[in-house]
């Protein structure tokens, strides 16, 4: 289930349906071979589905429903025996035909993965050296052109970032934020005229239109 009113199914056509409490059905074509097993996260959002033509194609997908985007996507060489998330939804736990048993996914990853490719301009600047005030400063700043600031650790970015295919592990050392906007320019102009005022922020690099920038 979906929720009180609603439920899913699927088929071997590669649709996922929604079905109401009346059954009325809103059908989705999201892969071009059939899906075997669904899983629903806790977030009521999140749907993940393991898409296999019985032989060589083996992969699992998590779609945000709401906006009918896909967040995430593994290749595996075998065959997928169970699908399901874990009671708060931390993890998505993929049973695999394998000796390897279960694979573990956190789905923090792929949240991280959506605000990068919904985001026009990624910035990763070093703070190191801001006080808390420069920084609440900073998120007040870039509030009125829709960007935001958020830590992560860098081997939680560093891996969102390889679902993206940008390589920027060279600059993933120390202690880095991330600026997301949902804008191209302004975002840009506002951490370059605070970092003229705060010597202390350090741009590193940035992702814009989802290319890697050297930002100077």
């Amino acid at each position: 289930l979906l929720d009180n009113s609603s439920y899913m199914s699927s088929g071997e056509d590669g649709f996922l349906i929604k079905w109401s409490e009346n059954n009325l059905g809103e059908h989705y074509q999201i892969s071009d071979v059939g899906i075997k097993l669904i899983a629903y996260s806790p977030n009521g959002t999140d749907v993940a589905v393991y898409e296999s033509d019985g032989g060589s194609v083996n992969k699992v997908s998590v779609w945000n429903w709401k906006t009918l985007t896909r967040k995430y996507q593994k290749k595996f060489n075998d065959s997928i025996t169970s699908l399901a998330f874990s009671a708060k939804g931390t993890y998505l736990i993929i049973g695999t035909a394998t000796v390897d048993g279960a694979v573990f996914v956190k789905t923090s990853d792929w949240q991280i993965v959506d605000k990068i490719k919904n985001s026009e301009s990624v910035i990763i600047f070093q703070y190191q050296g801001l006080t808390v005030a420069d920084v609440s400063e900073l998120r007040k700043l870039l509030k009125p052109v829709e960007a935001e600031v958020k830590v992560y650790k860098n081997t939680l970015l560093k891996r969102a970032l390889d679902e993206v295919n940008v390589d920027l592990a060279e600059f993933l050392e120390g202690p880095n934020a991330v600026l997301f906007g949902k804008n191209l320019l302004e975002p840009i102009k506002v951490i370059s005229e605070f970092a003229k005022k705060h010597d202390k922020l350090d741009i590193r690099v940035g992702i814009i239109s989802g290319e890697k920038a050297e930002l100077e």
